[in-house]
């Protein structure tokens, strides 16, 4: 990589521009992870319209986030080129590796906001691993609900009133109710 140097008036714009997508992308995390811890709460209550609602949010937020992230690496490889990195080189930095470039408060300002996005990502990782486990662990319920519903671990047993088992039949319930 070239040495650090300040930056010429088109790159501290397109600086100015990635800062304000590095920001954007922040805020939109932020919101994901909001949605997220939504979705959570909405599962522990078992709200099913709320888990739905919080689903297509996440699902909208995750398409935008994805749109500004095509966004940066555009702008990335133009800043890229204009240091001197070959062409496409700029979207395969990292933002510390493209601030090593920069001098001064373009440097530092770029890794702060930069430093604010990846604080959120973090936390918007842990979240998603809480709702991870729990959605494995609901769908494991509903795995042996629809096993026991089907008949496919042998017919379902009961208890007679003296506590000892009796067997049931071997029709399956959703034979019985269609």
């Amino acid at each position: 990589m070239n040495q650090p140097r300040p930056a010429n008036g088109t790159e501290r714009q397109r600086l100015a521009d990635l800062r304000q997508l590095l920001e954007t992308l922040r805020g939109l995390h932020q919101q994901l992870l909001e949605t997220i811890e939504r979705k959570l709460a909405a599962m522990r209550r078992a709200d099913f319209e709320a888990l739905r609602v919080a689903t297509m949010q996440e699902q909208q937020l995750v398409h935008s986030i994805q749109e500004r992230e095509g966004l940066r690496r555009q702008l990335a490889d133009l800043l890229g080129q204009q240091l001197g990195l070959p062409a496409r080189g700029g979207r395969t930095l990292t933002v510390a590796q493209l601030a090593e470039c920069l001098a001064g408060p373009a440097r530092q300002g770029l890794l702060e906001t930069a430093d604010a996005l990846r604080a959120v990502m973090n936390q918007v990782v842990q979240v998603n691993r809480s709702a991870e486990a729990v959605t494995r662990r609901m769908l494991e319920h509903f795995e042996a609900i629809f096993a026991s519903l089907a008949g496919l671990h042998g017919p379902a047993g009961a208890y007679a009133g003296n506590g000892g088992a009796v067997g049931v039949g071997t029709q399956r319930i959703l034979e019985t109710v269609g």
